[in-house]
């Protein structure tokens, strides 16, 4: 405490000697130049505005330029000044709590570990490491508080987020360059860091992997019942295998009446992407059109829709944002977790539903089929082969054309293979809600557009009835004899690609 009176005396009598001195006074000689102009070389102390020069002001003691600065200290403390140094401009706000260097301090301040502590101040002094003001990072040596050295960022670990930098422990930098610029649980992801990841990624690390709960193990082999399966894309509990699974891959699996699968979740039906406006896109979980966009014609070039937020953005889909265990799934621009199983891509856009086993990733359209990113659907190519003699339309992407029926079918009926086939009244791409509203031969996909049956699958007998729906899910029941219940993935002429589980006539 007599310190810091003498200190404030010893201020109090400076500020005095600088009233009496001319305001081109300044530290140095002390005086005019050879020729007798204003000495400008070292800064001017001041007490107040009028000793300093026109566009200075008197900071701590010393005039400096009005609203320039490149660190705290260029900065008024008693203003609750702080730099930005974005504009190089003192503004109004909040002191910084912790700082990484000198430069986040004020005038007469130094950074010690993450604090800002008077240089040559009581504060400073010690006896040992718990007077320091930062005692978790800070050691006391020759009475004196300085920052503890360090090797690795471990050293550095505590309630704190610091890394270790020049053997010292510091705050982080404003951008990663590697893991070491991340404090102890976090790791450096294109320039910011991020949470590691804990738990699992399949079952070969360990008993069984998001049993429970997504990415994290379980001690239990099997599940009991739908109680035990916590991860929210695998809710229910198939007792036959042991294994949680999604409550529902079609229609067919859901209970209650009205119900579709929208995601591999049960959901009351209510809008369609064809009945919301341009500008808009139906979110399924409640059936409302709301302000957003379901493909890049809502959006203004070169903005395209991002498919999981529903907003237009920038062209650059994922903007790096990927860790190293997924990539971006340009369909959706999103950052896809890698496949494990074939499950996994049935609801992948332009998914032939099939995970390869070395790229684990999902495979994307049939040969001679590209994906065509707006839409998230394969089109056809001009080497594709259209069924019923139809030809690819390329500027579409939709096989048309084809085979006719010769009479003309009459009402009720339908020309499906050159024959006359009665059904119902929805052709291919127009809007439903079930099968029953599309004609034979065509399913509803995604209880959305009427699709034709048109298999890609080598190991699918062709002969099957596509209104022989089945619940892979329920056990497979089917409610024709001599036809075993079979996932599928069916691919229609516009593009759409579905995924079913279809009566399959035996071999």
């Amino acid at each position: 405490m007599i310190r810091r009176g003498i200190w404030g005396f010893f201020v109090a009598l400076l500020g005095l000697w600088a009233l009496g001195c001319s305001s081109n006074q300044t530290i140095g000689d002390g005086g005019d130049g050879d020729d007798g102009t204003p000495n400008t070389d070292g800064p001017r102390l001041c007490a107040n505005k009028d000793q300093c020069l026109q566009g200075e002001d008197c900071i701590d003691g010393v005039c400096k330029q009005v609203g320039t600065c490149s660190c705290n200290y260029d900065c008024d403390k008693a203003r609750n000044e702080v730099c930005n140094r974005g504009n190089g401009k003192c503004e109004i706000g909040s002191p910084p709590t912790q700082c990484s260097s000198d430069c986040d301090c004020y005038t007469n301040e130094t950074c010690s570990g993450t604090t800002c502590v008077p240089s040559g101040g009581d504060q400073q002094t010690c006896q040992q490491d718990s007077d320091c003001p930062d005692p978790a990072h800070q050691t006391c040596r020759d009475n004196r508080c300085v920052p503890k050295s360090c090797s690795t960022r471990e050293d550095c670990a505590g309630a704190t987020c610091l890394v270790c930098k020049n053997n010292e422990c510091t705050a982080p930098p404003p951008v990663c360059q590697g893991i070491n610029d991340c404090c102890v649980g976090f790791h450096c992801n294109f320039g910011t860091c991020l949470p590691d990841q804990t738990g699992c990624r399949s079952d070969s690390d360990c008993l069984r992997c998001g049993f429970a709960t997504a990415n994290q193990c379980s001690d239990q082999s099997a599940c009991q019942n739908d109680n035990d399966c916590q991860d929210t894309a695998y809710p229910r509990c198939n007792t036959d295998t042991g294994a949680c699974q999604p409550e529902c891959i079609s229609d067919i699996d859901c209970k209650l009446p009205g119900q579709k699968c929208v995601d591999t979740h049960c959901v009351t039906p209510g809008c369609t992407p064809a009945s919301c406006a341009q500008g808009q896109w139906c979110d399924a979980g409640d059936g409302q059109c709301k302000a957003g966009c379901d493909e890049n014609a809502d959006c203004t070039p070169p903005d395209t829709c991002n498919y999981s937020t529903h907003q237009c953005g920038s062209t650059d889909c994922c903007g790096g944002a990927c860790s190293p265990e997924q990539y971006c799934d340009t369909a959706t621009c999103t950052c896809a977790d890698s496949c494990v199983t074939s499950v996994g891509c049935m609801l992948v856009p332009c998914s032939t539903g099939t995970c390869d086993d070395t790229l684990k990733k999902c495979l994307v359209c049939p040969d001679t089929y590209v994906c065509h990113t707006d839409t998230g659907r394969c089109w056809c190519t001009a080497q594709t082969t259209c069924p019923n003699g139809m030809t690819c339309n390329t500027g579409t992407g939709q096989c048309e054309g084809g085979t006719t029926c010769n009479p003309p079918c009459q009402a009720g009926y339908n020309c499906v293979n050159g024959q006359c086939i009665p059904g119902g009244t929805g052709q291919d791409g127009d809007p439903c809600m079930s099968d029953a509203d599309c004609s034979a031969g065509l399913l509803c996909n995604n209880s959305i557009f009427c699709i034709i049956c048109m298999m890609f699958s080598a190991d699918f007998n062709p002969d099957f009835a596509c209104r022989y729906e089945c619940s892979a899910l329920g056990g497979g029941t089917c409610p024709v004899p001599d036809r075993k219940c079979t996932l599928a993935r069916f691919f229609g002429s516009t593009g759409t690609l579905d995924a079913r589980s279809m009566c399959q006539a035996p071999y």
